[in-house]
């Protein structure tokens, strides 16, 4: 220790074991970096980053206004566009071709119904345009106010305009009539049990001839709508004409609803009421038709209305 100099200016020579740390001088060399010399913006570059905007935003209102002058246009000509073709629809639906005429309805199918018989019931159609008629309407007229039509179909045409009644009738098995053919019918008797009346309709005896040779029911008087009664004048008049070769039924009496006649060739019957045991009393009339024709000279009925024996009525002497 006494060996180190007292001077301390003499230290500067001597290695130190403990090493002092230098002082940090970044920040003093940062201060003393000088600034590069940026020439700030003047007047002259302000006023063309004003015009720049100014530019921009005139050309933005004049895209704006376009397009809001090309939506409106567009607005009006849609609505000229749908008033155009609004009234050209209109006008269109009202040419004469659309209308339908008497001569442009085709009726198909009928036998013993005649055009001019259905065309009262096909009046609301007539002069009316094609597309606001209603088949299914018509169809359901036509059934509920004829009742000799059984099923309708009714088909609309456009090109050419037209409407076409495909009609079918009820199968007939009888007619009716008060006095003896040819004269005027008055009813037709179907299988479903009903009947049709034909005083509105103009239906002579040879147009029956369409349906066939249906059987003849004598009747004083219109028939009641009775199926129950029309289904057992149906079975008397089926058995009756169902042996032509040996007896051909020509009518049969209903005037009387319990007295009921039928008349053969060369002979008359007298079937009675017609009750349970009718179909019994009536199958003996086959049996005994080589008697019967024997005797039909002088016989004026045959006498079928009791259960246990059959009568033969002589006519009278002269």
């Amino acid at each position: 220790m006494d060996n180190l100099p007292e001077n301390p200016s003499d230290h500067t020579n001597i290695v130190s074991l403990f090493p002092i740390p230098q002082k940090n001088r970044s920040s003093e060399a940062f201060e003393e970096v000088p600034l590069p010399d940026i020439p700030l913006p003047g007047r002259h570059y302000e006023q063309k980053a004003r015009k720049r905007q100014e530019v921009f935003l005139q050309k933005r209102r004049a895209t704006k206004k376009r397009r809001v002058f090309y939506n409106r246009l567009k607005i009006l000509l849609r609505l000229v566009f749908c008033v155009v073709l609004t009234v050209g629809v209109y006008a269109a639906s009202r040419l004469p071709i659309w209308y339908v005429a008497p001569s442009q309805v085709s009726i198909q199918g009928n036998q013993l119904l005649t055009p001019w018989q259905l065309q009262p019931l096909l009046a609301p159609v007539i002069r009316q345009p094609i597309y606001l008629i209603n088949p299914l309407k018509i169809e359901q007229t036509l059934k509920q106010q004829v009742s000799l039509v059984d099923h309708v179909y009714v088909r609309r045409h456009l090109f050419p305009t037209g409407l076409t009644v495909a009609i079918t009738e009820k199968p007939v098995w009888g007619v009716v009539y008060q006095k003896l053919p040819p004269t005027q019918p008055i009813s037709l008797l179907h299988w479903d049990g009903t009947l049709t009346d034909l005083t509105s309709f103009s239906l002579s005896s040879d147009a029956l001839t369409r349906v066939g040779h249906p059987p003849v029911l004598i009747s004083s008087g219109q028939l009641p709508n009775n199926p129950a009664l029309l289904s057992q004048y149906r079975d008397i008049t089926a058995f009756l004409n169902s042996n032509p070769q040996l007896a051909k039924l020509q009518y049969v009496d209903v005037s009387d609803p319990q007295d009921l006649k039928a008349a053969f060739d060369g002979f008359l019957v007298r079937i009675g009421q017609p009750n349970k045991t009718m179909m019994t009393r009536l199958s003996r009339l086959f049996k005994i038709m080589p008697e019967i024709r024997n005797y039909q000279q002088t016989i004026q009925w045959v006498d079928l209305r009791w259960d246990q024996q059959i009568i033969f009525k002589r006519k009278p002497k002269i």
